[in-house]
């Protein structure tokens, strides 16, 4: 069997497991088993080559289709336990040689002594959110093999703040196929619960909501009431009222505007022929999200080309120019 022209390596961490312990031992114990019998059936599924440790891993793949739908996997699974990972991913093997393993009578270690699993590792330790992020190696591979519909750009909200709000970092990460209402609300509720006890841990939850936002289909665009009801969550009006007022809900609810619009005005998977009038849609965004159009307009300049491109600014403000009371 001829070897492989690349290798793809990735290093994975599990969120929140310093709080599950500290919640209590059963609590810890259940999310470690979680993590790892997930990892284990997505790696049978998806041919992946998986060194784990407790609440970490390191992954290596011969093929960028497996290396993808192993994560989607993974993610689809973990999420619905209410169980996230930060993971970083690169073209690169993990060993210098062909196993990593030093072992002696008493001990047994995993050296991941090669470059590439160095820069994985201090990838993904630069990351503070939950998603997985791609190196541009990996996107221009993905890219030349026509599956541009697999990554899509997002944020990644920092702990330094810039005008009282987090700063952020513009990244890739892997697309959500098959996003639906209940998807959304399910990482939004956790985003608010945990939100509630602790903001700078709630900011890892912007990743994925934009992410899942820009994968939207025009299906659910089409759909008046799962369209409606999307922008009801995305602006706060449909969440309880005591959580409407937690620190940084304006600014990430002006975040998944943008990024409504983006999804809108240019999908990351283009259908061969619209179903959605664009304008149309973009108009019932911005009147349904309640927020005043001078604010939308100041706020734009600072909005990340990760959340809305350039152009679709520009296309943006054309739209808003355009309507009328």
């Amino acid at each position: 069997m001829a070897k492989p022209e690349s290798y793809y390596i990735a290093f994975l961490d599990m969120l929140g497991t310093r709080a599950a312990a500290s919640s209590s031992d059963q609590e810890y114990t259940t999310a470690i088993n979680d993590f790892n019998h997930a990892i284990a059936i997505c790696s049978e599924a998806h041919k992946g080559k998986v060194y784990g440790y407790s609440d970490n891993a390191y992954v290596q793949f011969y093929s960028l289709n497996d290396l993808i739908s192993f994560f989607q996997s993974l993610r689809d699974t973990l999420m619905f336990q209410h169980h996230y990972f930060c993971a970083a991913a690169d073209v690169g093997k993990l060993s210098k040689g062909s196993e990593p393993f030093t072992q002696g009578d008493n001990y047994c270690f995993m050296k991941f002594t090669s470059k590439s699993a160095v820069i994985v590792y201090r990838m993904q330790t630069q990351y503070t959110g939950i998603g997985i992020f791609l190196s541009h190696a990996i996107v221009r591979h993905l890219q030349k093999e026509g599956m541009e519909g697999s990554f899509c750009s997002s944020i990644c909200l920092q702990n330094n703040f810039v005008n009282g709000e987090f700063d952020y970092l513009s990244v890739y990460d892997i697309s959500y196929p098959d996003i639906s209402v209940d998807k959304l609300k399910y990482v939004l509720s956790d985003y608010l619960i945990t939100t509630a006890t602790n903001p700078r841990a709630g900011r890892y939850y912007v990743t994925p909501i934009i992410s899942m936002i820009k994968c939207c289909s025009q299906d659910i665009f089409a759909n008046d009431s799962d369209f409606k009801e999307i922008i009801n969550l995305l602006s706060f009006k449909s969440i309880p009222t005591y959580f409407q007022t937690l620190s940084h809900n304006e600014t990430y609810s002006i975040y998944f505007l943008f990024a409504l619009i983006e999804s809108v005005l240019s999908p990351i998977v283009s259908a061969s022929t619209s179903i959605i009038d664009v304008t149309n849609i973009c108009e019932k965004i911005i009147n349904n999200f309640n927020v005043p159009p001078e604010k939308l307009i100041a706020a734009l300049p600072s909005i990340s080309l990760s959340i809305i491109s350039e152009k679709n600014k520009r296309h943006f403000l054309s739209i808003l120019y355009n309507m009328h009371d």
